[in-house]
């Protein structure tokens, strides 16, 4: 359903050229849309790609990378060893981009409405507005060894404070248990709830009170 639906999106390392490419291949199909493979012993060689994105030595990762189709019709891409993710339009603008600095091995975009997003957001009616516990702070962040994070209920309520990953699965309960109107603070030390150290990335804190979810911005683990 996204632009370019049956091509062939992939990625080339070229290490020997040591100049990545991103390329986009029609592959031979039949009159019903199905894969006409070449004959047994022959390769299927497309004459050019219908779509690709290079920028000579400036874009290369030996190893790794990635690539995503948009709605838009952009392309996302990753490359991995300079840890560079960018957004890059059909005409072969980059329209965004953020550099980690460290190796990323592949990156997906998540649409707002993605189940994996829907499940930290807070959904309610226009009428209805998001209830009494918000939080006020999240400090320092990015974090190391650790961050704190303060939050507020406007009344007492059994709140609990939990932290989630990108997918929205939990990693660690930081708080549960009644929690008297006002202030709250909690700790994280970066740890899963096995005692683990959580790895390196985007990471959410969300508190449960009063039978919704509020969800704040991300704490990012370097």
């Amino acid at each position: 359903g996204l632009p370019g639906a049956g091509n062939i999106l992939a990625f080339n390392n070229n290490n020997r050229g040591r100049a990545s490419a991103v390329v986009e291949l029609v592959p031979p199909l039949d009159g019903g849309g199905r894969f006409n493979p070449p004959a047994p012993g022959a390769a299927w060689d497309p004459p050019a790609p219908l779509w690709s994105y290079s920028a000579g030595s400036s874009f290369f990762t030996a190893h790794y990378g990635g690539n995503q189709r948009l709605p838009n019709g952009n392309t996302l891409v990753t490359e991995s060893t300079k840890g560079s993710l960018f957004e890059v339009a059909p005409d072969g603008r980059i329209v965004w981009e953020y550099r980690h600095g460290r190796e990323i091995a592949r990156a997906l975009r998540y649409g707002y409405d993605d189940p994996a997003v829907s499940r930290l957001r807070t959904s309610h009616a226009e009428d209805d507005p998001l209830p009494a516990p918000v939080y006020l702070a999240v400090a320092p962040n990015p974090a190391r060894a650790g961050t704190g994070i303060r939050f507020r209920t406007v009344r007492g309520a059994v709140a609990r404070v939990t932290i989630a990953d990108m997918l929205g699965r939990e990693v660690r309960t930081l708080h549960e248990g009644a929690n008297p109107a006002g202030e709250g603070y909690v700790w994280w030390d970066g740890r899963d709830s096995r005692g683990a150290v959580a790895g390196s990335g985007v990471y959410f804190c969300v508190l449960r009170c009063l039978g919704r979810a509020a969800l704040v911005k991300p704490v990012v683990l370097e």
